[in-house]
């Protein structure tokens, strides 16, 4: 089975969908789609930071609405607490979706492999 491949709207880099997070339009606004269930238009940025801060243009032109910097702002507050260095290094994981707990897993079979 082929694996899922998008595009980081920040960078514009293909890469695994577990590698990326969703961005979904939806009737309260834009929001991070933790979950990756959310119905509407989706856009997908990847966990690092140099992504979010281009991503704006990327996010309006694949959801198809205005973003605004609150909006912008409001998505970069929730990738930051998803992507917490120190919650992860304390095994927190977010409470719907286990985000951290399947990214430390996918970089602790990474560096086995590397072994």
């Amino acid at each position: 089975m082929a694996e899922s491949v998008r595009t980081c709207v920040g960078c514009r880099r293909a890469d695994r969908r577990e590698a990326l997070v969703r961005v979904a339009r939806g009737a309260s606004g834009v929001a991070v789609d933790v979950r990756r269930r959310m119905p509407g238009r989706g856009a997908w940025l990847h966990h690092d930071p140099t992504c979010w801060s281009g991503a704006r243009g990327g996010l309006a032109r694949t959801l198809r609405a205005s973003v605004t910097e609150r909006d912008l702002a409001r998505v970069i507050a929730t990738l930051e607490t998803l992507t917490d260095p120190a919650r992860a290094k304390l095994g927190a994981t977010t409470s719907d979706s286990g985000l951290l707990r399947r990214n430390a897993v996918d970089i602790a079979t990474r560096s086995k492999a590397q072994d």
